[in-house]
């Protein structure tokens, strides 16, 4: 019986030209209504940004049962694109879209960290600590200073995560302040990306966590278990 463990983020990055955007969406949803009535699929979501000059971004993302799952879908498809005579590896190349794929799967070991997200912007927010419970961690989040402090003295945290930039006032000091006393790892996110997550959508956010936040949450779980080991 398949569990939460075995699922698979397959995530699909495009950089499309933009007087190529509409027939490049028709393909996309032709292939996101094919793929939702595959046997093993869960959820999928799509962010779009526009980037400098005439080119735009699309992250797609696929959440799979399984391996057996998404290896069984990519074959269907292309028996599908065959049906109907389109050929995704030509329509690329014509039109000068550049792709990166890449598959990520859920540990088989519940994580041993325990988070807690500051962040300013809710929607933001959400999308970080979805990804972060996909990956089975114990996630908490707050956008008010005063929560976060309330949470830090309350419950037993390993790492403050906090969006945008440093935090100036008293009561921002004081949750730094508690959360070293605590020996709390602190991971802040640069406000350079938070200023390009607020200038072109959460698309980036989302690459950001998946690339550089939670391979560091990853290398310091790996750490706290060999403490735990000794």
């Amino acid at each position: 019986m398949n569990t939460e463990q075995s699922h698979l983020i397959f995530v699909d990055k495009f950089v499309v030209p933009q007087d190529i955007e509409t027939e490049f969406e028709i393909r996309m949803n032709f292939n996101r209504g094919f793929i939702k009535n595959l046997q093993g699929f869960i959820n999928d979501e799509v962010f779009k940004t526009k980037l400098n000059g005439n080119t735009i971004q699309y992250l797609t993302i696929a959440k799979w049962e399984n391996q057996e799952a998404l290896n069984n879908a990519k074959q269907l498809v292309q028996m599908e694109y065959k049906r109907i005579g389109f050929d995704p590896i030509a329509f690329l190349k014509k039109n000068l879209i550049s792709l990166e794929r890449q598959e990520y799967k859920i540990t088989n070991n519940s994580p041993n960290l325990k988070i807690l997200v500051f962040g300013k912007a809710t929607s933001n927010l959400k999308t970080v600590i979805n990804l972060l419970q996909s990956q089975h961690y114990q996630v908490s989040g707050t956008t008010t200073m005063y929560d976060g402090l309330k949470l830090i003295k309350n419950a037993s945290y390993d790492v403050l995560i906090v969006g945008g930039a440093a935090i100036a006032s008293d009561l921002g000091a004081e949750l730094f302040n508690e959360a070293k006393k605590r020996q709390i790892k602190i991971m802040r996110i640069d406000k350079n990306l938070v200023d390009i997550v607020l200038a072109k959508g959460q698309q980036e956010l989302v690459i950001y966590y998946l690339e550089e936040v939670i391979p560091q949450l990853k290398k310091l779980e790996k750490e706290n278990a060999a403490v735990n080991i000794a």
